[in-house]
């Protein structure tokens, strides 16, 4: 009987001396960090195999373009320099705003002035 199967059975494990107990502990540690790294290893390559087709099936496949639209193209050359940045002013305190209300713990600001600044 050879000593890993003596330190598998409980009626033969007693009669182990400590050294074979020891040495029967390392090689069981061993076998399981080994089997662990062998399957880590086995999940790495998997990943990277699925990751190249992932990626070599998104080289094959063209993006589609937006058409742009003539009415929206017109309208932007119609709007003044002014205009656009009326609408981000806007658009950032009404961001601004949403945020202080929704998130008035998380987020620690709060809206206290609004101040037009002149260029």
């Amino acid at each position: 009987m050879n000593l890993m199967e003596q330190f598998a059975d409980p009626e033969l494990f007693e009669s182990l001396t400590m050294a074979d107990k020891t040495l029967a502990t390392v090689i069981t540690t061993l076998m399981g960090m080994g089997t662990t790294f062998i399957v880590l290893i086995l999940i790495w390559f998997i990943i990277v195999v699925m990751s190249g087709v992932i990626r070599s099936a998104k080289k094959g496949v063209a993006p589609a373009k937006a058409p742009v639209e003539e009415p929206v193209a017109a309208a932007a050359a119609e709007g003044s320099a002014e205009d656009e940045d009326e609408e981000e002013i806007v658009a950032a305190i009404a961001a601004m705003m949403l945020l202080s209300e929704r998130n008035k713990s998380q987020v620690g600001l709060k809206l206290k002035k609004i101040e037009r600044i002149y260029r």
